[in-house]
């Protein structure tokens, strides 16, 4: 007797146990890709927010480039869905017998010659050059986490962490034998 409502606590618990992770799980994927989503509009405001922040920009500039960065927006995940699909398909290989790859690279290099063009039409000549500051340090930073191989969303230092204990295990291990 005593066995068997102690056998059925257990499999009430292994199932509660189950339940938990699965729901944990379930509203952990779902939660991520909420904050991937968001609106064009938002993000373009963000954008302008930092820009406005450093640059101080007037009205009249905050409004075009809001125009300009929420239509870039719109682009840029049109264009990111159809890269989406082309994968899931399999397809390695453009319409026109170009590598997907390229045309990515094409395609983003234009979008960043497009927007420095917009950038200098918009923004006066201090501004502009201050941008292209911003612009570059942005750079230097974002080259310098590839380089530790620091991935994006991943807290800062984790991975160099990580790495340093799997080297740290492997000296040790070196000196026993």
């Amino acid at each position: 007797m005593v066995i068997e409502n102690y056998s059925i606590k257990l499999k009430t618990m292994k199932y509660t146990i189950v339940l938990a992770l699965a729901l944990t799980t379930t509203f952990g994927f779902s939660q991520k890709r909420q904050m991937q989503q968001v609106d064009p509009e938002k993000r373009a405001q963000q954008k302008i927010d930092r820009l406005d922040a450093e640059l101080q920009l007037n009205e009249n500039q905050k409004e075009e480039l809001k125009i300009y960065f929420t239509e870039v927006q719109k682009e840029s995940r049109v264009s990111k869905r159809e890269m989406v699909q082309r994968r899931s398909a399999n397809q390695t290989v453009s319409a026109d017998g170009s590598d997907l790859k390229t045309v990515r690279n094409n395609s983003m290099n234009s979008r960043k010659e497009a927007t420095e063009e917009k950038m200098k039409s918009i923004l006066s000549d201090d501004q502009f050059k201050k941008w292209k500051e911003m612009k570059e340090e942005r750079g230097e930073r974002v080259s310098e986490r590839q380089r530790r191989g620091v991935r994006k969303g991943e807290a800062r230092g984790q991975r160099g962490e990580r790495q340093g204990k799997e080297r740290d295990r492997k000296r040790v291990r070196g000196n026993r034998g």
